[in-house]
């Protein structure tokens, strides 16, 4: 019987956490234009990723990969609430092996959930993050 409370009280707090965590995204407000516009950062097997959104709908990624190499792509952006739409910009990691890619993908538009001070992309077993440093 102690057993069974100590179980039914472990899956109760991670409701209560699943709970919230789902409450606060669902209360958290919309981002504005104004809220996505910065520098950007991330990085991942020796890749080194920066992004800025600017406020005139461009953004300049600046995409340094293990070799040294820097590629530098210019694009534009598309907000719609937590949506934000990258158009050109490339990808160096492979979704299925979630590991980088020998030569980055451009993307016609890529999509990136908008957090505060991040922006994210989830494929469903992992996810890429950028930050504002």
């Amino acid at each position: 019987m102690k057993k069974l409370l100590i179980a039914l009280s472990i899956g109760g707090c991670a409701l209560l956490l699943v709970a919230g965590g789902l409450y606060w995204m669902l209360r958290a407000p919309v981002p504005s234009e104004g809220d996505v516009v910065g520098l950007y950062t991330g990085s991942k097997d020796g890749y080194f990723d920066q992004v800025e959104i600017m406020p005139d709908h461009r953004f300049i990624q600046t995409l340094k990969k293990p070799s040294g190499e820097t590629i530098t792509i210019e694009g534009t952006w598309t907000l719609k609430n937590r949506g934000l739409l990258l158009g050109d910009y490339s990808f160096f990691i492979d979704t299925d092996t979630d590991k980088a890619l020998i030569e980055p993908r451009s993307s016609s538009s890529f999509p990136f959930t908008v957090f505060p001070d991040s922006l994210i992309y989830d494929w469903g077993s992992s996810y890429y993050k950028l930050t504002k440093p």
